[in-house]
């Protein structure tokens, strides 16, 4: 079953922004992948090819869906500490930045805060203990 697809198309909101139109930047997803939004600043490793991540459960597909917007983000975010003035990139960031907070709290909702910061401060009891630990299999 593809999950990351069941996670981005019925579960959660469609949210990785299109910028196809912009040939220097790879896809949110083939960057994360590859490890670089940029592509004049990647360089594959050898005859190396990159193993497509595929989620196992629809957690993990909403989790991957969290990590790839925040990737983006912080990608443009970097390159905006050295390009402050380039207007398209600071829009693509606020975008990215935008989809990754909405889809981090959609995570949340559903599945549990991702960060201690991230817990409710009025929560009754101690969230962390309930529900299968990052080990146990789902």
């Amino acid at each position: 079953m593809n999950y990351f697809r069941q996670c981005t198309n019925n579960q959660m909101t469609q949210t990785i922004p299109d910028h196809s139109g912009n040939t220097c930047l790879f896809s949110a997803e083939e960057g994360f992948n590859l490890g670089n939004l940029f592509k004049n600043l990647y360089t594959p490793y050898g005859q190396m090819t990159n193993f497509a991540l595929q989620p196992c459960s629809p957690r993990q597909a909403c989790l991957m869906q969290v990590q790839i917007l925040e990737f983006a983000a912080h990608e443009l975010n970097l390159y905006l500490d050295t390009h402050p003035d380039d207007e398209k990139m600071l829009a693509l960031f606020n975008e990215y930045n935008a989809c990754a907070l909405k889809v981090r709290k959609e995570f949340e909702v559903k599945f549990g805060p991702l960060a201690v910061s991230d817990v409710n401060a009025d929560c009754t009891s101690w969230i962390w203990i309930q529900g299968p630990w990052p080990w146990e299999r789902q």
